[in-house]
């Protein structure tokens, strides 16, 4: 099915989830589309989407479906420019069928309001479930008045320190490495007892000791993701998660991260066991039964180690596209699969696809006439699209799929009778 809201899209792409790399089945998941010149796991060139859609005026003229392709979702638009990003709610992924969605496109459209929006729009939020507190998209697409907007309804928005204009102008916040970080204050939301999963999508210039986020306290931290910091447990470059109730709980990487590539680095606490989790595999984990503490909370730090509340240091040095905190304990696949969609390495993606455009003109009994006119497909009867014929000349013009064989039909007023007028009904 072609979606038609209410006529149809001209143009759409097919992308799809191997079902070979969930591990199991996922619902209302985050699902990101990167539309770039190496798209997807075949590094699809998908430069003509961009060439079509560049103008920020078209960043709502588009609409994402299901397999059905008229099933629409909810999507979030977090960069728009040489490359386009866009979050949207998967209703559902399989890990035994592979999952197929559409993304159409029509600079003719108005725009797709109820479906998607920007970041902080209320059909963004819809693409993130309750279980997410606090999600930061770091890059030009986020800011605002308040510096860096967040994406779920909580609106944890964020408050930049000694950050220039450039450092945000594409999409993530390049850091210094010497005195930049964001503050986002203190919520109750983000006070789980003994269950959470923070990640950040990062790209370093160099790993010393330095934090790449923190719910801060005036001694130690509530949780944070961490690099070396000091603590023997996490050696020089490896990246750790960890949380102070009395005594630090530590689990640290086994290996150095990577520098100047794209790297997803996760903290998980199930209340009885802390993992640190790198590019979506499990990398080590620590056993310990406890809640998290609250007490003198100075609050979330992006980029920075707070040891008072006017005292920072650990500052990190490189790019941050993006952090999460979820105040469940992900699955596993969950981890896994999120890993996948943001370093661009879960989706297949098809040609463009482009409607073919049949034009005529209907008259009654020698006189133009205004009638309903449908295509349908020529193997199942199934409508594509319609439209109505002009009153002044008769004129129609329908968009039907390439390469599908169809049938046009001109209905009658009266429904005493139909006239095919377009194709032939059997293959």
């Amino acid at each position: 099915m072609w979606l038609l809201t209410p006529t149809a899209w001209k143009n759409r792409i097919k992308f799809t989830v191997d079902s070979t790399l969930i591990d199991s089945d996922l619902e209302n998941f985050p699902l990101l589309i990167k539309i770039s010149s190496s798209s997807g796991i075949t590094s699809k060139d998908l430069n003509n989407f961009i060439t079509y859609m560049s103008s920020i005026a078209n960043q709502l003229k588009i609409a994402i479906t299901t397999s059905d392709g008229k099933t629409q979702c909810y999507g979030e638009i977090s960069w728009w420019d040489s490359e386009i990003w866009v979050y949207f709610k998967a209703p559902t992924i399989s890990s035994s069928l592979d999952t197929d969605f559409y993304i159409y496109y029509d600079t003719t459209k108005d725009d797709n309001v109820t479906y998607i929006g920007i970041i902080t729009s209320t059909q963004g939020k819809n693409v993130w479930d309750s279980d997410y507190k606090a999600v930061h998209h770091l890059g030009a697409g986020a800011t605002g008045a308040s510096n860096i907007k967040e994406s779920t309804s909580i609106g944890i928005h964020g408050t930049t320190t000694n950050v220039e204009s450039e450092d945000f102008a594409n999409n993530y916040l390049d850091l210094d490495g010497v005195n930049e970080r964001i503050n986002c204050g203190t919520n109750v939301a983000l006070h789980p007892t003994n269950t959470i999963t923070i990640e950040s999508l990062i790209n370093a210039d160099e790993y010393t000791d330095q934090t790449i986020l923190q719910y801060a306290k005036l001694a130690g931290q509530s949780w944070g993701l961490n690099i070396a910091l000091g603590y023997a447990s996490y050696g020089a470059t490896k990246a750790g998660f960890s949380f102070y109730n009395g005594a630090w709980r530590i689990v640290a990487d086994t290996d150095a991260l990577p520098t100047g590539q794209l790297v997803h680095v996760v903290g998980k606490y199930t209340g009885t066991q802390l993992t640190i989790w790198i590019n979506g595999t499990q990398k080590n984990y620590t056993d310990y039964t406890g809640n998290f503490d609250y007490t003198n909370l100075v609050g979330l730090i992006i980029g920075a180690y707070a040891t008072s509340s006017t005292t920072y240091v650990s500052f990190f040095n490189g790019k941050i596209y993006e952090t999460r905190i979820s105040i469940t304990a992900r699955s596993d696949a969950w981890i896994k699969a999120s890993a996948k969609t943001l370093l661009d390495i879960l989706l297949t993606y098809n040609d463009p696809e482009t409607l073919t455009e049949i034009n005529g003109t209907v008259q009654e009994e020698g006189s133009v006439s205004s009638k309903t006119i449908r295509a349908h497909k020529r193997t199942t009867g199934e409508i594509i699209n319609e439209d109505i014929s002009s009153a002044v000349d008769g004129t129609y013009s329908i968009f039907v799929p390439p390469n599908e064989g169809i049938y046009v039909v001109c209905l009658d007023d009266d429904e005493t009778y139909n006239d095919q007028i377009y194709g032939k009904l059997l293959p």
